[in-house]
């Protein structure tokens, strides 16, 4: 063959191949192209209730994109109250619902909702049991008087059992206050000896030279205090977008729980909740420090049962209710195995 005949079929070759390639974009090119455009984001609505602390995981995984790299639309909405975001959610109006699950286990009790809980912020809700300075140990409370928000209250039954504990229950008188800000008050205007503090009112007042006693983990060891829980309907119809909401959470108390992150937690803490930087740092110090918030975003059976034990004795769940009845720990398990 000729060198004239070669470029002749060098040139035919390289104008089929160049017309080859000018057809991809409506064909091979473009079915590649749309088979690598992301899916659409997963949208997730989840009702809380107060804006503090206690939602600290959800503005890390706000604040770190987290939600985003899960493909995921979040839209969390502050309700009035822990019962309201169960309505909600017995309601359809929200997928997950946090806070106490106080008003969960009364309506599964009653048969009137099949809910769950399918993780937890918090299994050791931490109150400081703050005294006068010249209290320093329960032996010194002999005589005294301390106050609760209610004799049946939670913080009341705390009070009860740890005084008991202690050997002091029937040498100290235990009134009704009201909530954290009432008994504050009345510790300062030395109408009581003695009280559990939330936070930032206990740091506030050792701050001001009363004494810590000891915490209310003295009472128990594991409390469910602030749950993940949606509807069995919700979660049968969509376990992707459970799990994937969790694998969130998960991601979120991890990132807490790593020292590294100390400085950049207080700030996002301090910022989302308007609180002092200095309330922000002491109480990252006590919850990480005592493990306040669950490690990976889970919740526990002893937690569970721990708080059906406590508003049986409050009075509180006239009706019989087991763990299992609204415990589901399928969903955290597949986000912990993967």
């Amino acid at each position: 063959m000729t060198r004239a005949t070669n470029m002749t079929a060098n040139a035919i070759f390289t104008t089929a191949l160049g017309m080859l390639w000018l057809s991809l974009p409506v064909s091979a090119y473009g079915q590649k192209k749309d088979a690598q455009a992301a899916p659409p984001p997963i949208k997730v609505t989840v009702g809380v209730t107060a804006v503090g602390a206690v939602q600290w995981p959800y503005y890390v995984a706000e604040a770190k994109g987290f939600y985003k790299e899960a493909n995921i639309d979040i839209q969390v909405t502050a309700m009035e109250s822990n019962t309201r975001t169960v309505q909600a959610l017995i309601g359809g109006g929200v997928h997950i619902a946090g806070g106490s699950p106080d008003p969960l286990l009364k309506a599964v009790a009653t048969g009137n909702a099949d809910l769950i809980i399918v993780g937890s912020v918090i299994n050791r809700p931490i109150y400081s049991f703050v005294t006068r300075g010249d209290i320093r140990s329960f032996n010194d409370l002999k005589g005294k008087r301390v106050g609760v928000s209610a004799l049946k209250s939670m913080d009341g039954l705390w009070m009860d059992e740890v005084l008991k504990k202690n050997g002091v229950r029937n040498e100290v008188e235990v009134v009704e206050i009201g909530g954290t800000s009432a008994r504050y008050a009345a510790l300062r205007a030395n109408a009581i000896a003695g009280a559990w503090l939330g936070q930032p009112q206990d740091f506030k007042a050792i701050s001001e030279g009363f004494r810590l006693l000891g915490y209310s983990t003295m009472a128990y060891d594991q409390l469910i205090w602030s749950s993940y829980s949606t509807s069995r309907k919700i979660a049968e119809k969509d376990p992707e977008l459970i799990e994937r909401f969790l694998a969130v959470q998960r991601k979120a108390h991890r990132w807490l729980y790593d020292p590294a992150n100390k400085e950049e937690a207080i700030r996002i803490l301090a910022e989302k909740s308007n609180t002092a930087l200095k309330d922000a740092a002491a109480t990252y110090d006590l919850w990480i420090g005592q493990e306040s918030l669950s490690k990976n975003g889970e919740a526990t059976s002893a937690g569970i049962q721990s708080m059906i034990g406590y508003l049986v004795a409050a009075g509180e769940l006239k009706n019989t209710i087991t763990v299992n009845q609204v415990f589901e720990n399928k969903f955290m398990e597949r986000v912990l195995a993967k």
